[in-house]
Parts: structure tokens; sequence; C-alpha cells
């Protein structure tokens, strides 16, 4: 089982989860079948999933008994699940550390979500709507981050940053910036780098991210 959460806009920098027939009320929460995981979509696709109504946002969050994941890990991930019984087999042994290392550094660098979780039998969905936030964007730390009267958020030194005429934009800074008649913009500062965006469009900062790899810029990353 996974917990969705509910959209609010419609986000590029999270992966979706597509509900299917309706499973029934659990102590109030409706649950649903999984149609499947949807990739971190573009802007129009994500606009479709909005439109749609039947998409929550991939929170990561997953429900399961072990006996029901080590099943999952044996059908679709055989060489993990070997090593995970290697480290089952060594627990309350003398061994058990020396084998948890060494089988934790060879297991394949994969998220529990492409490891085993997007091809997962029989997945429920439970649709949230709590308030969550991954803070894993900075339009999203906008979003939690204290606003003045005009909507904007600073992040930093309060009396290096000045903001004029500005409405509804996030400055990260320590140094005297100033902006001025700005409005839905994100502007972040670090010692090696400016970054200044729309607010709308922050999710596609991984586009940058591509780039400066293309470019033999990693040392940026």
């Amino acid at each position: 089982m996974t917990l969705g959460i509910t959209p609010t806009y419609p986000a590029t920098g999270f992966g979706y989860i597509h509900q299917g027939h309706a499973l029934g009320d659990f102590d109030g929460w409706a649950a649903y079948h999984s149609l499947g995981f949807k990739e971190k979509p573009d802007y129009e696709t994500a606009l479709s999933f909005i439109a749609d109504g039947g998409y929550s946002w991939n929170s990561g969050m997953f429900i399961w008994t072990v006996r029901k994941a080590m099943q999952e890990f044996e059908r679709q991930q055989h060489g993990m699940y070997a090593e995970l019984q290697r480290i089952g087999q060594a627990i309350r042994t003398d061994r058990y550390d020396s084998v948890l290392s060494t089988v934790w550094d060879n297991l394949p660098r994969k998220s529990i979500d492409f490891a085993v979780m997007e091809g997962a039998q029989d997945i429920v969905v439970i649709p949230i709507d709590i308030g969550w936030s991954d803070v894993g964007s900075w339009s999203s730390l906008f979003e939690v981050l204290p606003h003045d009267e005009n909507g904007n958020c600073i992040r930093g030194d309060r009396g290096e940053i000045i903001l004029m005429e500005s409405h509804n934009t996030l400055i990260v800074s320590n140094k005297l910036t100033v902006a001025y008649g700005v409005e839905d913009l994100i502007i972040v500062d670090t010692p090696d780098a400016l970054l200044v965006c729309s607010r709308e469009r922050a999710q596609e900062i991984r586009k940058v991210v591509d780039r400066l790899k293309t470019d033999g810029q990693d040392r940026y990353l």
C-alpha cells in the first residue's frame, strides 16, 4: 500500500500514481487500485493529470509486511533478494556487522520505487491531503517559509536583503541583494553560483543540472 498526496498544482518535480477503481472506504479513507506509477512529467502532462483528477503525487511512503516486501524482491530483484537473505541469516550472530558492511557496499544503487514498487503487483493507493511537501525544489521551499505582507520569502541575513515593489519572490542570500520591481522569481546566491528563475518553472532546474553535466561543469553540482 502507498499513500498518494492529493496534488494542489501541476508539479513537474514529483512522480504520480494513477488511481484505478475504488476498493472501498477504510476508517474514512478511500482506497483505490493503482494503475501504475508515472515518472516526473513535463508541465503539459502534469496539467492533464490535474484535470483528470485520478492522479496523486508519489509521496514515497509505502506500507507493507516484511513477507510481502521480500516476495516482491524475490520476484523482481533476484540478486538483491539473495543478498538480503545473507543479511537476514547473519542477524544475531557475530558475523552480522561484517556481512552487513560487505553486502551493503555491493548492492545496486536503486531506490525502493524503481527496484520494487513500480513493478509490484496488487498495489493499493490511499490519496491523502495533509499539507505535505518534500521541500524538494525551490518552489516548495517558498511554500513552507513564512511570507511578508507582499508574499515574499527571505532565507539569509535579512539586513542584507532589500525587496522594493516586489511580490511573491524567494531570495536566498547572505550578502547584499536587492530586488526592485520583480514578481514571482526565485533568486538564490551562493559563494560559487547565482540562480535567477521564474518561480513557476523552478522544478525544471534539472535541465540546468543536465546542461552543467554536458558542459563538464560538475563541480557546481
